[in-house]
């Protein structure tokens, strides 16, 4: 038999070699080149998971005490500015811009017996003058008759008494003009409204009104009311909290960012937001302002690092952050979990 001829393995084709060549140096030139620019990406990029969605909380609270007779609002209710929200019995402050106005009418009536009284004090004491002028003119002419003893001296000692008199009387009634006219201003044409009884009395009108406008109180803002407790028949002082209001268009991003990430973020910096309720949805703004102290050192009882054991921790600070169409796309409630990233590679 012949001899069988050896098996040589095919060499690899041509193209299939140069493959293998490219693909040794293309995938770690692509890793390589991933990685780099992977790190200048994100070099210029800082992001938190710590952040929610903030927003202003009013606690509605009334200025007057008072029993409260309605609530016209109901939990989770939209309520437009300027909205009743409740409503006190006004009765007992109505009946103080009552007095108050009696007494501005008794205030008008004061200032026109005063003048009166004034009229009356200038013809009294014209009349006393008068008979003091009549009492010197007198005792001038009998004092040398008395002298003479051509009449007797207690005729002329009469005269000198009723003279004296005369004038303390006058004396008397200047002194109670002076007191009128100081309670007409000094002035005895004095207008009621100038007046300082006058004025005292319209004064307490004006804030008999006012608490009584206090007996309603209106929202502050648009927003929603929550946890409304509030029912007639409560008896509430000034500044006891009925229940909140969240206003609604003013939501901004509280993100506490580490001390570290802190170093090139300036307000104005570019910032994109997503909401773990909506994490399709991006929203964009800007950092509004920074936080001139850590959260440790506005907390009630602040770190007292210069005693006892010492264990440093990175701190953490508040950055606000303003979104640009915050309205735009689903609704935003206050305390809901975001995560934000905060482009700190330029200036701003």
């Amino acid at each position: 038999m012949p001899e069988e001829e050896k098996q040589v393995p095919a060499r690899p084709r041509y193209w299939l070699r140069r493959l293998r060549i490219g693909l040794m140096i293309l995938v770690p030139a692509l890793l390589i080149g991933g990685g780099l620019w992977y790190y200048i990406g994100t070099e210029n990029y800082v992001s938190t998971d710590d952040a929610y969605i903030a927003g202003h909380r009013v606690t509605i609270s009334p200025q007057v005490a008072g029993r409260v007779i309605a609530v016209p609002v109901h939990q989770n209710e939209t309520v437009a500015k300027g909205e009743v929200l409740l409503r006190l019995d006004p009765a007992p402050y109505l009946l103080a811009v009552h007095a108050a106005e009696i007494k501005i009418s008794t205030a008008v009536e004061t200032v026109a017996g005063l003048k009166a009284r004034y009229q009356a004090l200038e013809a009294q004491i014209a009349g006393a003058k008068a008979r003091v002028a009549y009492l010197q003119r007198e005792i001038a002419r009998l004092g040398p008759l008395a002298r003479s003893q051509v009449i007797a001296n207690a005729k002329l000692d009469r005269l000198s008494t009723d003279y004296a008199e005369a004038g303390q009387r006058v004396a008397a009634l200047r002194a109670e003009r002076k007191q009128v006219l100081a309670r007409l201003g000094g002035s005895p044409e004095q207008p009621p409204a100038d007046n300082t009884a006058y004025r005292a009395a319209e004064a307490a009108l004006s804030k008999a009104q006012l608490d009584l406008s206090y007996t309603v109180v209106r929202a502050p803002a648009a927003g929603i009311v929550t946890k409304v407790n509030t029912r007639p028949g409560d008896v509430l002082a000034p500044g006891t909290p009925a229940f909140p209001l969240m206003e609604t268009g003013t939501t901004w991003v509280r993100a506490n960012f580490k001390e570290t990430a802190l170093a090139r973020m300036r307000p104005g910096a570019p910032v994109t937001v997503t909401v773990d309720s909506y994490p399709d949805t991006v929203y964009h703004g800007r950092v509004e302002s920074i936080s001139p102290g850590s959260g440790a050192v506005f907390s009630l009882l602040p770190p007292e690092n210069a005693s006892g054991n010492w264990v440093k921790v990175v701190q953490r600070f508040a950055v606000r952050i303003e979104l640009d169409h915050p309205r735009k796309g689903p609704v935003l409630r206050v305390g809901m979990s975001a995560e934000v990233t905060v482009y700190v590679g330029a200036e701003h």
